[in-house]
């Protein structure tokens, strides 16, 4: 139970909006977005879930302006800091989209390589749009492949405004389909059910929406695949590491789809194996590898990475290049420990399948295991190995999913190169 001030404030549109003081002695780091559980005073019930509220702290100045989650550890995610009238929520959810889509649309003029990228405006491009705290949208993720625009909702507040949220993606980007995809496990502390399906439109046969990237032709799997249908995040890493591939032969580990592997076979690597744990997600990638003209030199398999690994080493398998990018093993901080022991035994297995003077592209999107934690198990395995590694470069997320400046956290692909002798 929260305590909500008696006073009430008048927003624009003559909604009386709560006010929520914080405790005496907090003390919030300059820009964070984000009011804590333990940061509110104890007492009566408060607002509707999602609701818009005024936060202030104990002497009843002025906070900022924000959406109340009363089951997160997360109680308020703010929209406007500082004092002032309350804002008109539509428009300011219009403008921060439009804020949010124009930088995108920016991102076009050049792409790491120096070739134009699509525009946001070409019917076959791809993008994330939205990337909650850091676009000003707390607790939203939007991602466009093609002409369909699909949503997370992970906070109370958005998942109350969704229709409005629908209804102005919509008026701004004229989507074919809108598809939401709030089923990560993070709604769950926002005391909300899971939440998936065609939201507006229709889509192709299968979910299956076609787009391009890096010069691949590729598909979304926006129904039944993992995330928002595919892994747009690390887009920026398989281009620019393109050339390091050529004449080499490649292995990408934990590939979902392919399109690290299939982009570095493009840019002229020799062979490529991809191992994927999803029976679902192989049968797409066999199909982009022929749809791209890369099958005769593309192997994907069904299995479980290490032990997929091991196998290979086994057979005395090694790469020039080999990518390894496995999914979170972690979701609380009270499992980093054995986040780090999987990462650990992870790039000791890819490191046995390095080949001498190859590469090896290592990444955590564990929030606990950032670059310099990754570097360190890496480096641990090679001395295990009796194998001498260099860090030749700390990459992360593409640009479009930019990082928020006063939340480390959002910075949470750490990618790791290395040279292997």
């Amino acid at each position: 139970m929260i305590l909500i001030a008696p006073e009430a404030m008048l927003g624009r549109m003559g909604v009386e909006l709560p006010i929520v003081k914080l405790k005496a002695g907090v003390r919030r780091r300059a820009g964070h977005p984000w009011v804590f559980d333990g940061d509110v005073e104890a007492g009566g019930p408060g607002p509707e879930p999602g609701a818009f509220v005024r936060v202030a702290d104990a002497r009843g100045e002025a906070v900022g302006f924000g959406l109340w989650s009363p089951t997160s550890r997360v109680r308020v995610r703010l929209l406007v800091e500082g004092a002032g009238d309350p804002p008109e929520l539509e428009a300011l959810l219009r403008d921060r989209l439009a804020g949010a889509v124009a930088m995108r649309d920016a991102l076009r003029l050049a792409d790491p390589l120096g070739a134009a990228r699509l525009r946001l405006a070409d019917p076959l491009g791809a993008a994330r749009l939205v990337f909650g705290e850091s676009d000003g949208l707390p607790g939203l993720v939007a991602d466009r492949y093609g002409s369909v625009v699909v949503i997370q909702l992970v906070a109370a507040g958005l998942d109350r405004l969704r229709e409005t949220v629908i209804r102005l993606l919509t008026e701004r980007l004229a989507p074919s389909a809108v598809v939401e995809r709030s089923d990560s496990g993070g709604r769950e502390r926002e005391g909300l059910a899971p939440a998936r399906g065609l939201r507006a439109g229709a889509l192709p046969a299968g979910g299956l929406v076609p787009f391009r990237a890096g010069g691949l032709e590729l598909v979304a799997d926006v129904l039944a695949g993992q995330k928002t249908g595919f892994y747009l995040d690390q887009r920026d890493n398989w281009e620019v590491l393109r050339p390091l591939a050529s004449g080499r032969r490649i292995l990408d580990a934990c590939c979902y789809t392919g399109a690290f592997g299939l982009s570095l076979l493009l840019g002229g690597g020799t062979e490529l194996v991809g191992i994927e744990s999803s029976q679902r997600a192989v049968g797409i990638a066999r199909d982009l590898a022929e749809r791209n003209g890369l099958a005769d030199r593309a192997r994907f398999v069904h299995g479980d990475a290490g032990e997929a690994m091991a196998g290979l080493a086994s057979a005395g398998e090694k790469f020039g290049f080999v990518v390894l990018d496995p999914s979170a093993f972690a979701k609380a901080r009270a499992h980093a420990g054995l986040a780090r022991r999987a990462y650990g035994v992870m790039n000791e297995a890819a490191l046995r399948l390095v080949a001498p003077g190859g590469f090896l592209f290592s990444c955590s999107c564990t929030p606990w295991v950032g670059a310099q934690g990754l570097a360190g198990l890496v480096e641990s395995a090679a001395r295990r190995l009796g194998r001498r590694v260099r860090l030749l470069e700390v990459r992360g997320q593409a640009r479009d999913h930019p990082p928020h400046p006063a939340m480390p956290e959002t910075a949470y692909l750490a990618g790791t190169l290395w040279y292997c002798e």
